[in-house]
């Protein structure tokens, strides 16, 4: 499994543990008999995530700064994304929620991650949904009731798929399909990064039931997308089905 997503690696955990074997007989240990005294533990604890940054410590900085950090973590829990498709033999999934710092806020996001082999390489799908918007629709627009999910899709694109640091390389707004249902979103590739390899492909985004989804695909090598992987992931993203409860 490739080393260059924060994904990968947890679809990779996610298949180990659950292919381990059981837990030992837990062992008596004696109590103290006074009780200490209880400390704050906070209900939320991420575990820690692989980023995407080359894994150096940095030097202590105790000069304040505006510039937000980028905090970026897997919380233990999965959240299966309300959707199924048709994926190919050899294909694994994982999912999760992704904490991560946008201009300033802690943003809380859900994801699906799918991998498996294509022709010339390795494909890659990710699904990230009920995020944030960063637009708001104009109510007295025909067409702009909704929320830009072209303008989201690229600003995750740089937040959470891509290492900050790549030379990333996107095109104009295009029409894609998901699901048989038109999605709004555009090609994009990337090179020079720090950790991963040059990819390319492009991502979707539409709306179920209000709830925003995006959708990224990209292969490795980047010159897989040269051959049949591109409609090979199409394919799979044709299968597309949601599974969200109907609304009012």
């Amino acid at each position: 499994m490739p080393k260059h997503y924060w994904i990968v690696l947890l679809c990779v955990g996610l298949l180990v543990s659950a292919c381990g074997g059981g837990a030992p007989e837990p062992t008596a240990e004696l109590l103290p008999t006074a009780s200490p005294e209880p400390t704050l533990v906070p209900t939320l604890q991420p575990s820690p995530l692989p980023t995407l940054q080359p894994s150096v410590t940095p030097e202590p900085d105790t000069t304040p700064t505006n510039t937000p950090v980028r905090a970026e973590a897997i919380l233990e829990e999965e959240v299966p994304p309300p959707l199924t498709m048709n994926l190919p033999e050899g294909w694994q999934v994982g999912s999760g929620v992704r904490l991560f710092n946008d201009i300033g806020d802690l943003r809380v996001v859900p994801f699906g991650f799918y991998t498996g082999p294509v022709t010339g390489g390795q494909g890659f799908i990710v699904v990230l949904w009920d995020f944030p918007n960063a637009t708001s629709g104009n109510p007295f627009l025909a067409d702009g009731t909704e929320p830009d999910l072209y303008v989201d899709g690229l600003r995750l694109l740089r937040l959470l798929i891509l290492e900050t640091e790549c030379v990333i390389g996107t095109d104009l707004q295009m029409e894609y399909s998901i699901g048989g249902r038109p999605a709004s979103g555009t090609q994009f590739s990337t090179t020079d990064c720090p950790e991963i390899q040059d990819t390319r492909g492009w991502f979707a985004g539409l709306f179920e039931q209000n709830v925003p989804f995006v959708f990224y695909a990209y292969t490795e090598p980047i010159a897989a997308m040269d051959g049949a992987a591109q409609s090979e992931l199409q394919q799979i993203l044709n299968s597309v089905q949601f599974d969200l409860p109907e609304t009012e």
